[in-house]
């Protein structure tokens, strides 16, 4: 654990001289420690709106890195005057004898310390954007599961509605129809009728239907057939090329007529064609039956 490995290498760095006494001696090295200290507090700040690779954050993380060797240097210098200034007086200070091992080891111990409180420094910041995270996602949850239920909630309040306009409708309608009826019976109160009603006139049937107008009908009808009928034959008169007689054939050619070769028919075609125009007739004959018939069936389905 980080926190174990500083609190052994401060307890192993106890025997010397700390920074804190060394910065009571030395201004310098008091200014620097604020200095530094100062530094990290912003950049803490920064951590928490940008990340390690922002120029800002890495250029104060540089600064402080600056400072810290700065640190160590002035201490270093200290610590050398302190040993010079204790041999000339021909003891160590504090009772520790001061040689060049001590120097190099306190040198290091005070660099582990340094790095072990950045690096403490920097999991705690992780930690405290981890628990934000957490935070943040625990609010979201919270307000996602209010939406939640607040749209159950709407849906039941808007079927609930629902079936209240409805109840409300068919109360309208059946309270409308008892104030037509009591208007009704108050009317009939006020003319003293309530009780006492008679038929002073009888209705008048008709004796003759008002629609439909039957002989209209025919007679439009066979207009319209007529109509019909001769402008189709017209169409179908204009649209013949065919030569019928000699005037066609000379017409047609603006050349005179020498002679003509009769149709020439036999019996079989005669008989043929006369069973032809019979079948036709037949037919038209009963198309008309079947569609009076159709309309007089109708006609008595309907007054019926």
């Amino acid at each position: 654990d980080l926190r174990d490995q500083a609190a052994a290498l401060a307890q192993a760095s106890s025997q010397t001289e700390s920074p804190a006494v060394a910065a009571q001696r030395n201004p310098k090295i008091a200014e620097l420690q604020r200095e530094i200290e100062r530094a990290r507090n912003s950049l803490r700040v920064l951590r928490e709106s940008y990340t390690d690779s922002h120029p800002d954050v890495r250029r104060l993380v540089a600064f402080i890195e600056g400072r810290e060797k700065q640190l160590e240097e002035l201490m270093e210098e200290d610590r050398k005057q302190q040993a010079a200034a204790a041999g000339a007086q021909g003891k160590a200070p504090s009772g520790v004898v001061i040689t060049q091992g001590n120097l190099d080891r306190l040198r290091e111990l005070n660099s582990a310390i340094v790095r072990l409180q950045a690096a403490l420094q920097a999991k705690d910041m992780e930690i405290d954007d981890y628990n934000r995270q957490i935070n943040d996602l625990k609010n979201r949850i919270k307000a996602t599961q209010a939406k939640l239920e607040s749209g159950a909630s709407i849906s039941q309040e808007y079927l609930q509605l629902v079936r209240d306009r409805e109840l409300a409708a068919r109360r309208y309608e059946e309270l409308g129809k008892k104030l037509q009826e009591s208007n009704m019976a108050t009317d009939l109160v006020s003319r003293g009728q309530s009780e006492t009603m008679e038929v002073l006139e009888s209705p008048v049937i008709p004796e003759e239907p008002v629609a439909p107008n039957r002989p209209l009908i025919i007679a439009v009808g066979v207009a319209i057939g007529l109509a019909v009928g001769i402008g189709l034959a017209s169409v179908r008169e204009i649209k013949d090329t065919s030569l019928k007689n000699l005037k066609d054939v000379r017409a047609y050619t603006k050349l005179t007529v020498l002679g003509s070769i009769p149709l020439l028919e036999n019996d079989f075609i005669v008989r043929r064609r006369r069973r032809i125009a019979w079948l036709a007739w037949a037919l038209a004959v009963l198309v008309g039956v079947l569609m009076m018939a159709g309309a007089v069936f109708y006609y008595y389905t309907q007054r019926g």
